[in-house]
């Protein structure tokens, strides 16, 4: 990060600030980094990137996007000195030509001649209207907003329903994790003899005059199921999953609406948002599962799993409704009594058997506990097997 030092750190920081929450940063903010020397400057933004979640990737891609950023800005600027120059050239010109002598002319009087321009309204209104239009949707082109996706290998489809490109929630070389939408308007696609809905989307061919014509061609389509609006969500979503995302079996698992849940429920506590999900046992047995996930008979999605902080959470909520529930410790009755308390630091595994959810321990060893579900198909907690 050599490249970045005291004389273009605030410049980043803006950069950084305006592109990742969508906001410049305030003086106090500034300031700080202003205090800074070129080695407390690496140290801090190396703590920055690990807060936000960045990848070496990530970083080299903010990187990139702010050095081509400053040489744009460079070179308009050499561009406007130049204007400028030509500007003084042709008024310097100007003066001296206002100065040479005119020659007198004769004056004669004509009748006027009165005549009527009224036909070419007939030609500069629709001119007017189109020029309208235009700028109107060049605007509208300009201040498109962004869908972000919230898991790994969503296919980006043509108009036809080819697969054209992926998106990821961590991007690589040959995908993405957000692009500009058109609007909230959705197409429907039928994919495995399923119909879905899907969001329009740009790529990074589509032009402003195919945005203009409209060219079905030039648009690519994504699932709405797997992307959100919401730039702060999506931040929020790259940390929390972003160890989950590197174990293939519980990542697939994990469809939108458990996301969604799992994200809702944590902005309502923001203290927990810096905690991750993680794969408890480093399963990658099919037969079991790290995260326990339910839906209810009034789709209400219920998700157990365990955080980087060791416990254990049951998170509430319908994704359809944005309705959500504070996240819950998830707990177990102890034997003989009618006491709950917390599962902390251990590891647990869920397998289905019979219709019924039984724990058990990383080495697949039964443990003395299944999870309860009410009449609703809503978890409660962990009960003893053997308890009347």
């Amino acid at each position: 990060m050599n490249s970045i030092n005291e004389g273009n750190i605030l410049d980043f920081i803006n950069y950084l600030y305006k592109n990742n929450l969508e906001r410049s940063p305030n003086q106090e903010e500034l300031d700080s980094w202003a205090k800074l020397n070129s080695e407390e400057i690496s140290d801090y933004l190396n703590q920055l990137f690990e807060k936000w979640g960045f990848t070496d990737e990530n970083i080299n891609q903010e990187l990139e996007g702010f050095f081509q950023t400053q040489e744009s800005f460079e070179n308009k600027r050499s561009q406007e000195e130049l204007v400028d120059e030509g500007l003084d050239n042709q008024e310097t010109e100007e003066f001296i030509n206002s100065d040479e002598v005119q020659e007198e002319v004769p004056y004669s009087y004509e009748p006027e001649k009165r005549k009527s321009y009224k036909w070419l309204w007939l030609f500069i209104l629709p001119i007017i209207g189109i020029s309208a239009y235009v700028i109107y949707k060049f605007q509208s082109f300009k201040q498109l907003n962004y869908l972000y996706v919230t898991t790994d290998n969503v296919a980006i489809r043509d108009f036809n329903g080819n697969i054209v490109g992926k998106m990821d929630i961590f991007p690589s070389k040959n995908s993405v994790s957000f692009l500009r939408t058109t609007g909230l308007e959705t197409y429907p696609f039928e994919v495995k003899n399923k119909q879905y809905q899907y969001r329009q989307v740009l790529t990074d061919s589509t032009t402003f005059m195919d945005f203009l014509l409209n060219k079905k061609e030039s648009f690519a389509y994504v699932n709405e199921n797997y992307v959100i609006d919401n730039k702060e969500n999506f931040i929020i979503y790259r940390n929390v999953f972003k160890s989950i995302n590197n174990s293939k079996n519980e990542n697939n698992n994990l469809t939108s609406k458990y996301r969604k849940t799992i994200v809702g429920s944590l902005k309502l506590i923001p203290e927990l948002q810096e905690f991750f999900l993680i794969n408890s046992c480093n399963n990658n047995d099919k037969n079991y599962t790290s995260i326990l996930k339910v839906q209810s008979k009034n789709n209400t999605y219920q998700v157990v799993a365990q955080l980087s902080n060791g416990k254990y959470y049951l998170f509430t909520g319908q994704p359809d409704n944005n309705i959500f529930n504070i996240p819950e410790p998830f707990k177990f009755k102890v034997n003989g009594s009618s006491e709950l308390t917390t599962f902390d630091n251990e590891g647990m595994l869920f397998k289905k058997e019979n219709g019924a959810y039984f724990i058990y321990d990383c080495n697949k060893n039964a443990r003395d506990h299944y999870v309860n579900i009410d009449n609703n198909g809503m978890i409660q907690f962990a009960k003893y097997s053997f308890d009347i």
